[in-house]
């Protein structure tokens, strides 16, 4: 009966050894995905993204390309616009830096004061008045090279801040405020992806 506590131990050491071998391509797998490099990314891929943090967008498309669209808790409508866009992706577009933006309109014009006292106190989000007086914020987040999702992940709470900042800077109340960015130039393929024509937000 020697040869059975024998037989015993090499069974239990190639069980551990199965174990063992089982649990590194586990810990493998699970560190190449918590290593995914984002150096492009289309819409979808964004959109899937921000869809596990609580946040529903919708792809739009117009003559320049796709686009993301989405509304704060507050009713502030926004978008996310697309640069440097190559064919290829989930979405047809594969793409090298995104931008989060949101425009705003007065029954006056904004001064341009306003948006020059903003870009000299901030870094994190640039303003620009356009020709119509209305006052844009952008957020630009390039992927030169490669980041991850929590990059994304983390430029959420980074907008929220930035436009809810915005918004007491230019003494906005424009709760349920809707409507649609003025058009952007560029887009397409290699340049900044618009939204539809339209007015901007107003209160």
């Amino acid at each position: 009966f020697q040869g059975e506590p024998r037989m015993s131990s090499r069974l239990s050491e190639r069980l551990a050894a199965a174990g063992a071998a089982v649990s590194a391509i586990a810990l493998i797998a699970a560190t190449a995905q918590a290593q995914t490099s984002y150096s492009r990314i289309s819409p979808n891929e964004l959109q899937e993204i921000l869809a596990t943090q609580g946040v529903p967008t919708t792809i739009e498309r117009n003559d320049l390309g796709p686009f993301l669209s989405a509304t704060t808790d507050d009713g502030i409508e926004y978008f996310i616009f697309f640069y440097d866009c190559t064919p290829g992706g989930k979405d047809g577009e594969s793409c090298a830096a995104i931008q989060y933006y949101a425009g705003f309109s007065d029954d006056v014009a904004f001064p341009v004061w306003l948006s020059n006292d903003w870009n000299a106190n901030r870094w994190d989000g640039k303003t620009y008045v356009d020709n119509d007086g209305a006052m844009v914020v952008a957020m630009t987040l390039p992927l030169l090279g490669g980041v991850t999702r929590d990059y994304f992940i983390g430029s959420l709470p980074e907008w929220d801040l930035v436009l809810t900042d915005f918004l007491d800077h230019i003494d906005w109340y424009g709760e349920g405020a809707t409507g649609f960015p003025p058009d952007l130039p560029g887009g397409g393929m290699g340049g900044a992806v618009g939204g539809p024509a339209g007015p901007s937000q107003s209160k």
